[in-house]
């Protein structure tokens, strides 16, 4: 289990909880500025806009972070009154796996032209690593995601399916897998 990194390499682990829940905020974060420049001033009027972890990911994705590595996040948004309709939907969908994918993309430059001691070397490895999956895994076209909501904007026909019920099972499924990836 994740957990038991704490006892055996406590760098690590520590690393990876504060870089997943840190990569989460910033992800909710880029949905909720992205979603205000379209429009929709929700975010904000929820006080979304916001480093407090607290706020976006909840008490309960907080502790799962930190004993399965496994965490989630909201940016509550009214696309109703995005400026750009479907456009500007699929701009919020995009604007968070995008930035864990760009923050990935700085850390890999930056160890590219590395010559830092090897601590500095593992949490730059750790952070392009968390975001990179974060970012893939995002846009995956499962109810819930990015990639889904991105999708269905092509394809109108998938908004049925996040509404069936066996949707809730396809998403537990997905987040009883995510451990396997921490391991």
């Amino acid at each position: 289990m994740f957990i038991k990194l704490a006892l055996q390499d406590s760098f690590f682990y520590f690393i990876a909880v504060f870089t997943l829940i840190g990569s989460i905020v910033l992800h909710e974060l880029a949905h909720g500025v992205v979603a205000i420049s379209q429009g929709d001033d929700t975010p904000h009027e929820t006080g979304h806009i916001t480093l407090n972890p607290i706020v976006h990911m909840g008490a309960v994705s907080l502790c799962c972070a930190f004993v399965f590595g496994a965490a989630w996040g909201m940016m509550p948004i009214n696309a109703d009154n995005f400026k750009h309709g479907r456009l500007g939907r699929a701009i919020v969908a995009l604007a968070g796996p995008l930035t864990n994918l760009a923050i990935a993309l700085q850390c890999c430059l930056y160890l590219k032209k590395s010559t830092y001691f090897d601590s500095i070397v593992q949490v730059l490895v750790i952070v392009a690593l968390i975001n990179f999956l974060i970012g893939f895994l995002n846009l995956l076209p499962l109810p819930g995601l990015d990639g889904f909501r991105i999708l269905s904007l092509i394809f109108s026909d998938l908004k049925r399916i996040s509404c069936h019920p066996l949707t809730f099972f396809a998403n537990l499924f997905l987040l009883g897998l995510l451990p396997t990836f921490s391991s």
